[in-house]
């Protein structure tokens, strides 16, 4: 992995140098800016709480510095999880990466962007009001040190590999695992988008007495319809061996829609089921969600989405929520 990292990097950088020495080429860049934010109401199992929320500051710059190539460097900038912690924020790098593009062909390496549920994420178009929802199951990471390629056959056939770490962006390097992902994408007819991807995360190395662990596997479809005026889209993942233990499987559904009313104005849903199941039967934490709300966009710059959301997990508990949630994507 470590050679292969090193060797990508270093043909990206021989490939600016000469970029550099046969074109004139002038150095163009932007920055990126997108916060969200929201107010929620607690009801249900949550009544009582309520309040306002940063909930997610990504803050970078991307630039072009050759012919077919460009970097980023972002930082996201969240809550932090950590029980007991006096840190009101954590400030992780998200991306810092090269990519070199040619014709149909594209090289990511470094801190990357991951495909494993990026198309849904951008398709979803709501993020700010949730995470997409392999996402936010934990079925993988949505960057990761490593290197990408993606070639694109024709118009309407893509592929995709990655060699990564598998342990995310908030994370260090720590053992010898990688993760292999492979995905393909087909647009078949206009509007219509399918999508299949697999990953295999070895173990690594074997323990010393106790269970040996076992590569994690996963696997994931989706397919979605595009119109004018309209968004449907519906996935399915299953990853065997969740966390290396033999016989732990986790696997979910979702499905999205979304709908113009207006000028300015969308209607959204989505349903989520999740289901993982260990070796001594099903986990209680485990059960559905459900999302419902309307968008206003007043400019494209800004988002503002009144929502309700809602988890029913299988021990029978129900966590719901009213949000204002709030984008502003420079």
């Amino acid at each position: 992995m470590k050679k292969i990292f090193i060797g990508a990097l270093a043909l990206l950088t021989s490939f600016a140098a000469n970029a550099q020495e046969k074109t004139d080429f002038k150095i163009t860049g932007e920055p990126i800016v997108t916060v969200f934010a929201n107010y929620k109401i607690g009801i249900d199992d949550a009544s009582g709480v309520s309040g306002f929320n940063l909930d997610r500051a990504y803050l970078g710059y991307k630039t072009n510095f050759a012919k077919n190539l460009s970097a980023r460097v972002v930082f996201d900038i969240g809550t932090s999880k950590v029980e007991g912690s006096s840190l009101e924020r954590i400030a992780f790098v998200k991306n810092a990466m090269v990519s070199w593009e040619v014709d149909n062909f594209t090289l990511d390496v470094g801190l990357i962007n991951l495909n494993q549920f990026a198309l849904q994420d951008k398709l979803w178009g709501y993020r700010y009001v949730s995470r997409s929802f392999q996402d936010l199951s934990g079925f993988g990471s949505s960057a990761d040190l490593g290197v990408n390629a993606a070639y694109k056959f024709n118009k309407w056939l893509s592929a995709d590999f990655s060699l990564t770490n598998g342990e995310g962006y908030k994370k260090l390097n720590v053992d010898d695992q990688n993760r292999y992902s492979l995905g393909v994408t087909a647009k078949p007819i206009e509007g219509l988008t399918l999508r299949a991807y697999y990953d295999i995360y070895d173990a690594g190395g074997e323990i010393d007495g106790g269970p040996q662990p076992k590569n994690q596997q996963t696997f994931s479809t989706f397919a979605a319809y595009t119109h004018r005026v309209f968004f449907v889209g519906a996935e399915y993942v299953i990853q065997s061996n969740n966390d290396f233990e033999n016989g732990n499987t986790a696997s979910g559904y979702s499905i999205s829609a979304s709908a113009d009313i207006c000028k300015n104005f969308k209607a959204f849903g989505r349903y989520d089921s999740l289901n993982f199941r260990n070796n001594w039967g099903w986990n209680d934490d485990d059960g559905s969600r459900a999302i419902l709300g309307i968008e206003y966009s007043p400019i494209k710059y800004i988002k503002i989405s009144p929502n309700y959301q809602t988890q029913e997990s299988k021990g029978g508990g129900v966590t719901s929520y009213i949000y204002l949630s709030l984008s502003f994507n420079l």
